[in-house]
């Protein structure tokens, strides 16, 4: 074997080791009790963080977990977002104005609505994106101002009702993360407005939350799913760290983390990280997803590579029984229950599910004992099997 067959061959391992990354989420330990809302990784190394729609104060946690004041006197601060020059600017629920601060804490009035000021975002040229909500209840308006504060231009669309993030890929194109439908919008920059995907099965009245560009994807939160996601530019979502609908505080590899409601989230682009904070409840916590390097000639698939639909357990069954199935790809999929004539008894789910495994009870209490088919219907594919019901 020559130099250069060795050289190739060592290049393209670490390639490959280079394309393995485990996400690793690990709990920061705070120096104090806070409730955040929305966090910025400022180019100071700092993070900076608001304490939402009924607080008046900005903090700056360092990479030890010492969280500082660094301004007082806001009026239910949100979001924030960064300009080229190190400047803050954030969004006040309450007065609906957004608020610039410069880096030694000067705070000026940069716009003004006589609503509710929310989502917030930057483009590569300076200009600043605000979601401007009724006080009462109601469709949201999208604002764009110039860099001094003028107003550019309003968007109003019957795809745009409330969004909680606003990002810009590097073409320029801006993405919304919709609060409560839990869909993900895309503005062109010829200002084409379009419905790019949906997050699957909301469990709770909120869904998608803070939204952030990095690496050539969206990564959001879901408040009502107590995950993160990885989002393609195409509207494709994947978890990137929790299980759909389950709460909890565990650490550990991305699948195995556990969140509740994460809410607050930024990235810090130089190191690769993402930091989460729950909603709603102080704590004195912030999570941290960072990646770890795998070799991926030996890695086990992340997802099913074949839809299965597996035998039910227990069968014979009385009266409840698991019945196991893989999804290998976002799909839209149906689990339903038949009778020996064919007449539908059950639809168990009728919904969009992400790639992997799951399980889901079925309670045959209300039917009588004999032979039944259940089948899982996908976007390309049906399966069927057969079980026993005894009483």
């Amino acid at each position: 074997m020559n130099k250069l067959t060795i050289l190739f061959l060592t290049c393209l391992l670490a390639l490959k080791m280079s394309e393995g990354n485990a996400q690793v989420i690990e709990t920061i330990t705070l120096d104090t009790n806070k409730k955040f809302d929305g966090l910025l990784v400022h180019n100071d190394g700092f993070i900076y963080a608001t304490d939402g729609w009924n607080g008046n104060s900005m903090y700056k946690i360092n990479s030890l977990g010492r969280v500082t004041l660094f301004v007082n006197g806001l009026s239910g601060p949100i979001n924030m977002v960064e300009d080229s020059e190190g400047n803050i600017f954030v969004t006040e629920w309450i007065s609906g104005q957004v608020k610039k601060i410069t880096p030694d804490g000067t705070i000026s009035t940069f716009a003004s609505s006589s609503a509710r000021a929310g989502a917030l975002g930057i483009n590569k040229d300076g200009e600043i994106f605000v979601n401007i909500r009724p006080f009462s209840s109601g469709r949201s308006t999208l604002r764009k101002y110039s860099k001094d504060g003028g107003l550019l231009k309003t968007y109003f669309d019957n795809k745009i009702f409330n969004p909680s993030g606003i990002a810009f890929d590097d073409a320029g194109n801006m993405y919304l993360s919709e609060l409560f439908s839990g869909e993900l919008i895309k503005v062109t920059r010829d200002d084409s407005i379009l419905v790019l995907g949906k997050a699957p099965t909301p469990s709770g009245p909120r869904s998608l939350g803070k939204l952030v560009f990095h690496d050539d994807f969206l990564w959001a939160t879901d408040l009502g799913n107590h995950v993160v996601y990885k989002i393609s530019l195409d509207g494709n979502f994947s978890i990137l760290a929790g299980r759909l609908g389950v709460q909890g505080t565990d650490d550990g590899m991305g699948e195995n983390a556990r969140f509740i409601n994460p809410n607050g989230f930024a990235v810090n682009r130089s190191t690769n990280e993402f930091y989460v904070k729950k909603a709603y409840i102080a704590s004195n916590t912030l999570r941290k997803i960072s990646f770890a390097p795998t070799a991926v000639l030996d890695k086990k698939p992340l997802y099913p590579e074949q839809i299965q639909l597996r035998q039910n357990y227990p069968n014979p069954f009385n009266p409840t029984t698991n019945i196991s199935f893989d999804i290998t790809s976002n799909s839209h999929a149906s689990l339903q229950i038949f009778d020996v004539r064919g007449t539908l008894i059950s639809t168990l789910f009728d919904e969009v599910k992400l790639p992997g495994n799951y399980s889901i009870a079925f309670d045959a209490s209300q039917l009588a004992s004999g032979v039944y088919f259940y089948r899982l219907f996908t976007s390309n594919s049906v399966r069927t099997r057969k079980m026993l019901f005894v009483k």
